[in-house]
């Protein structure tokens, strides 16, 4: 921002730690899950916009999942879809209500960037589906999807 243009590095470190005190608690909140969601998620756009991708198998993506894969299973029971059962790196997770009647197999990244809105509808249907991901594909993002792929 060009308020801090002209401060030193010291200074924006003095500020970032001021606002990391009164945010901290929030971590723990209910609020938590959306913001780690939010910062991992913009932290990846920041990056693919400048092409430095950053870390995609940490513990960061894992966590910014937690919020994004909720939303997924109350629009899945909202809509009366049937289940996915979504296969990551560290293991399986259902979403929705009953049996799964298909299955998509990808990364932790991968499906952060889908349930983010940032891959489009033919990046969305050459992931890992073992069946047609008609279905699911409306509700995958609250934000809609791309209209053009986004290469990261």
């Amino acid at each position: 921002m060009t308020e801090r243009r002209g401060r030193s590095v010291g200074e924006l470190l003095v500020e970032w730690e001021r606002n990391f005190q009164v945010a901290e608690g929030l971590f723990d909140s209910p609020t938590g899950a959306v913001l780690i969601a939010e910062i991992v998620s913009h932290e990846h756009d920041i990056r693919t916009a400048l092409g430095r991708p950053g870390e995609r198998d940490g513990v960061a993506v894992r966590a910014a999942l937690t919020r994004p894969l909720q939303e997924l299973d109350k629009r899945l029971r909202a809509r009366h879809l049937p289940a996915l059962r979504i296969t990551l790196e560290h293991g399986d997770r259902v979403v929705g209500e009953g049996e799964p009647a298909g299955g998509l197999r990808t990364s932790s990244f991968e499906l952060l960037r889908v349930l983010g809105g940032r891959r489009d509808d033919e990046q969305v249907r050459a992931l890992d589906w073992d069946t047609d991901p008609g279905p699911w594909l409306p509700v995958l993002s609250s934000f809609g999807r791309r209209e053009t792929a986004l290469v990261e």
